[in-house]
């Protein structure tokens, strides 16, 4: 199956902004057709976004039992693979992004934990949570601003941490405690790069 988010208009405004419907769908890879779809919430955004940037551009996950769909400040979904609700998170607070360019951090998932970056113009940091409760097992604050990457999960000296990019540095992060490890400056004002690890 393919698992795609997207935020659909439903014909209603309550100001300058459309209602959306923020929805995950499910698709036969082989076939192209739609097997569920289901509308986690139906919300008016509270600020706009870029014109090359949708309301719902965070990217699903799914470990093959459980798909995450990430909606930012509209809430975390996770569904069992034929669509049915299992939890959400959706007290995370508003994003609030520079320049109005839209949310677009996607989850990450390692062994049974779920990685949600949260960094935007308000108070930023990294939510750790367990994959089949959606309860917070860490929280990490963050000295960044608005974020569009996706955090990488790797094994170095036998211990597993997490990779995260952002605007004034590139941080790694202990996994079990999200203590963080080293931090590397030289960064840009538009962090939208995700990091990648080779064992060379």
């Amino acid at each position: 199956m393919v698992f795609v988010t997207t935020a659909v208009p439903t014909g209603r405004s309550t100001g300058r902004l459309p209602e959306l419907d923020f929805m995950t769908f499910a698709i036969d890879r082989a076939t192209g057709d739609v097997l569920w779809k289901k509308v986690a919430v139906r919300a008016t955004p509270h600020q706009p976004t870029h014109s090359t940037n949708g309301f719902a551009s965070g990217s699903p996950c799914t470990d093959g039992k459980l798909v995450y769909a990430p909606f930012g400040s509209r809430g975390l979904y996770a569904y069992t693979m034929a669509g049915e609700l299992v939890w959400k998170r959706d007290d995370f607070g508003k994003m609030t992004t520079r320049n109005n360019f839209g949310e677009g951090s996607s989850p990450t998932l390692s062994g049974d934990k779920l990685l949600m970056p949260w960094d935007h113009e308000g108070p930023s940091s990294l939510y750790c949570l367990n994959k089949k409760t959606g309860e917070t097992i860490w929280k990490t604050s963050r000295d960044e601003p608005t974020n569009w990457a996706t955090p990488l999960v790797i094994k170095h000296d036998g211990k597993m941490q997490v990779v995260m990019n952002g605007q004034t540095k590139a941080r790694g992060y202990d996994l079990e405690s999200g203590a963080e490890l080293w931090r590397c400056g030289g960064q840009t004002q538009r962090p939208v790069a995700t990091p990648v690890a080779t064992e060379a």
